[in-house]
């Protein structure tokens, strides 16, 4: 009998350490393999349209041009500026005429900053940049905008103008740090 109990305890041995083998994974070999996510810095930036036109009424000096707006897009992960995020400025200024722009609102599409306009009034445009808006983070950690926004632009006779057709060009930027 001493040897049927040693035969058996041998047969309960064999059989937990396959089961634990198995179970437990005892057999084979791991390796750590450390992932790195990178996610660069973006912007993304457009308007549907490139073209407005400003129609005088008159030529008289201060006169002022039909408002016309155009919508922009915006879509930015990493900005970490929070005044004169968006700035606009022209390529030439003429002597007898003044280009105006204002930001008119914005719309929020899941960032977790804003932009708000920091003027209330038309400002003159220059060949430098002019600050239209500012950042304001509403949740989390408020370095992402997404959304859609307006600026209003019209153009103010300072002197009698000349009746033509003139071609400006704006340069809108906006800035994340």
């Amino acid at each position: 009998m001493v040897s049927m109990r040693a035969h058996f305890s041998f047969k309960a041995g064999l059989g937990f350490a396959l089961a634990a083998q198995f179970f437990f994974g005892s057999i084979g070999a791991a390796h750590n393999v450390s992932l790195r996510f990178q996610v660069p810095s973006f912007i993304q930036f457009e308007s549907a349209s490139s073209n407005l036109t400003l129609p005088f009424a008159d030529f008289s000096p201060g006169a002022e041009s039909e408002t016309a707006a155009m919508e922009y897009r915006i879509k930015a992960n990493n900005v970490t500026r929070q005044r004169g995020v968006l700035m606009v400025q022209i390529d030439s200024k003429d002597s007898d005429l003044d280009l105006q722009a204002r930001f008119a609102n914005f719309s929020n599409a899941g960032g977790t900053a804003i932009l708000v306009r920091n003027r209330q009034a038309f400002v003159t445009l220059t060949e430098r940049d002019v600050f239209l808006a500012d950042k304001t983070p509403v949740s989390g950690s408020g370095r992402t905008i997404q959304g859609s926004f307006e600026i209003a632009y019209k153009a103010r006779a300072v002197k009698e103008l000349p009746a033509g057709t003139r071609i400006k060009t704006i340069k809108l930027t906006f800035a994340d740090v």
